[in-house]
């Protein structure tokens, strides 16, 4: 391939031995037309770093560590480039080179320090002192930010609506909607039926909609009674066959206890000749008196109808 000229070589040999000549446009040392398709290729540099810089010696650098494996990259000194020019960096294999952001005369895209590829190039332009990235490199973790994404549609979120690899896509959730994965993709469905949800978060179970076959305390067995201890709703166990369910009180759990039967008491009376003195107000009095010579018989006065009468109860 023909040598051409470009960046700013001023001069070009038109002759074996001529290093005075000016370039002439198109032209090559002999005086050919220049080749206008071909490669501009250039050598790699093999580059150590010192106090966390280098010296550009030409526009491919390849960095290595300036001790052990791993170094930082902060600063480009500018001794033999001017603004405007090139360089084309790359880590040595097996060195770990972090380009500093902003702490020298670097300033790389994603405003945050990179490593440097062995084979995926970072390209650095320089304006003023400054060297500039603007291409090549790897994407770091943490690099594509938000903002930097498409923008997307109202309500929506980012999925892979497939049951295969491929693109992501932006799924509608409206108000009060789920999104549902079904292994084919996913739905976007509002709780219905027994349940519904608001769009706090806050769910309604409907009237009626839960019943027996939905309740199951643990253990359940035939003749199980549901109450609450307090704190949550447990189970009494069935009691013993003719045992009565007995509440002790608002504070207290009920229980099975066993019905008790009172013993039989009988109340002797003494027949009176004559019926009592009258009871005094809330008061009723029972008594027996002669009736006659044949008959006794049970009476009781109480209050009626403002005045005490006397009533036969036997």
């Amino acid at each position: 391939m023909a040598r051409v000229e470009y960046g700013r070589h001023k001069r070009v040999a038109v002759t074996a031995d001529d290093s005075s000549s000016d370039v002439r446009p198109q032209r090559d040392w002999n005086g050919d037309a220049h080749d206008q398709v071909g490669f501009l290729g250039f050598d790699g540099a093999a580059t150590t770093l010192a106090s966390d810089a280098f010296v550009p010696t030409g526009t491919i650098h390849v960095i290595t560590s300036e001790s052990s494996t791993s170094d930082n990259l902060a600063t480009i000194t500018n001794t033999n480039s001017q603004e405007n020019d090139w360089l084309i960096l790359f880590s040595a294999t097996g060195h770990a080179i972090t380009v500093k952001h902003g702490t020298g005369n670097i300033v790389l895209l994603g405003a945050a320090d990179k490593l440097l590829s062995a084979t995926v190039a970072s390209i650095y332009f320089r304006r003023s002192t400054n060297w500039y990235e603007f291409g090549g490199g790897t994407v770091g973790d943490g690099d594509i930010t938000n903002t930097k994404l498409a923008d997307m549609a109202a309500n929506t979120v980012k999925v892979r609506d497939a049951n295969s690899t491929g693109s992501a896509s932006d799924k509608v959730i409206a108000d009060t909607q789920l999104l549902i994965g079904d292994g084919t993709g996913f739905t976007a469905a509002a709780l219905s039926g027994d349940v519904t949800m608001a769009n706090t978060g806050a769910t309604t179970i409907a009237a009626n909609a839960v019943d027996g076959t939905h309740i199951a305390m643990g253990s359940d067995a035939q003749g199980d009674v549901l109450y609450y201890d307090g704190t949550n709703y447990v189970r009494l166990a069935p009691g013993t066959s003719g045992f009565f369910l007995k509440t002790l009180g608002a504070s207290a759990n009920p229980v099975w206890a066993a019905i008790v039967t009172p013993a039989h008491t009988t109340q002797d009376w003494t027949v009176q000749g004559s019926a009592p003195s009258n009871p005094g107000s809330g008061v009723a009095v029972m008594y027996t008196k002669t009736i006659d010579s044949n008959n006794e018989g049970l009476f009781i006065k109480m209050k009626k109808n403002g005045g005490i009468v006397e009533v036969q109860v036997g």
